[in-house]
């Protein structure tokens, strides 16, 4: 989890939320980071809500921060634009920070050195299903699963502008490393003309091995796009670019459709279909927003 210290009571729900309905029968451990240092009471007020063990770290400024090589007033004055539409987030520099971190170093932290998978929790989060006998940990490692997603949606075109652009000169340049599309979800994500449309795994919630993300191929990949200044020329989510690497680097079978899992953060809320989940569930079918149709 990547939390302010202002965000305390809702970071605390949300590990209540997956305590109750999870996480009290296996103690898997948490982590939060912070782009500032942790207050003492957030700290104490967090391992309250879990009997699990639970670890406090800073992010390294230097991988929050605007890199060396980004055009800093361009930047600004792209946020000053996109801000002034109705573009969610689009004048958020904050918003552009996490989304990078989330896309390429968050793994790097010293407190993920010796973690292989990771099931990410947003602040403002709510899980709304009982996860009986079930464990997605589990669940990914047994099956050698990569990715795992509950809900998928779409972009809007305009946060995501050079997104596809960058990414079709990277395969150019990289073809050998490209999981052929007969194989792979790139039909889903590109369209008739061989362009992105905007579809993606929502990222809010995620279980990921990260041994995904510390690949060569991916890491290559997210250098080449952080190198273009995307990250902060546009408003580039973590969700897209982490569902055009899967489709690069991944085959279907790689990627797990959690259909069990109920949650809602934001706009974003996933109820699942099955009737015999529905007495383990406090969520409605008609709050179910956006769809999962990546994988049956």
């Amino acid at each position: 989890m990547i939390v302010q210290n202002s965000k305390l009571y809702s970071a605390r729900e949300a590990i209540r939320s997956i305590e109750d309905r999870f996480n009290h029968k296996y103690h898997y451990p948490w982590v939060l980071l912070n782009s500032q240092h942790f207050t003492a009471d957030f700290r104490k007020y967090a391992s309250m809500a879990t009997k699990a063990p639970i670890y406090f770290g800073k992010i390294d400024p230097d991988t929050w921060s605007y890199p060396p090589f980004i055009d800093v007033a361009r930047a600004e004055r792209n946020m000053g634009v996109l801000g002034g539409t109705n573009l969610y987030k689009g004048g958020s520099l904050s918003f552009r920070q996490e989304a990078r971190y989330h896309a390429g170093l968050f793994f790097h932290h010293t407190l993920f050195q010796n973690v292989d998978y990771v099931w990410r929790v947003e602040s403002d989060s709510q899980y709304t299903c009982d996860l009986v006998d079930f464990d997605p940990f589990k669940e990914m490692k047994e099956n050698n699963r990569t990715i795992g997603f509950a809900l998928t949606s779409k972009d809007v075109p305009r946060a995501i502008l050079g997104l596809w652009k960058v990414t079709r000169a990277f395969i150019d340049d990289y073809a050998q490393t490209v999981v052929s599309p007969d194989e792979s979800i790139m039909p889903w994500i590109v369209d008739r003309r061989g362009e992105y449309n905007t579809c993606h795994m929502v990222s809010s919630f995620e279980v990921v091995d990260l041994a995904f993300y510390r690949s060569p191929s991916y890491q290559r990949y997210f250098e080449y796009l952080d190198r273009s200044g995307g990250f902060f020329y546009g408003r580039w989510g973590d969700g897209p670019v982490k569902s055009i690497a899967a489709a690069m680097f991944l085959k279907r079978d790689q990627i797990q459709y959690f259909k069990n899992v109920g949650y809602s953060h934001g706009m974003f809320s996933h109820c699942p279909f099955q009737e015999n989940y529905s007495e383990h569930c406090s969520c409605s079918l008609d709050e179910t927003f956006g769809k999962s149709e990546l994988i049956n």
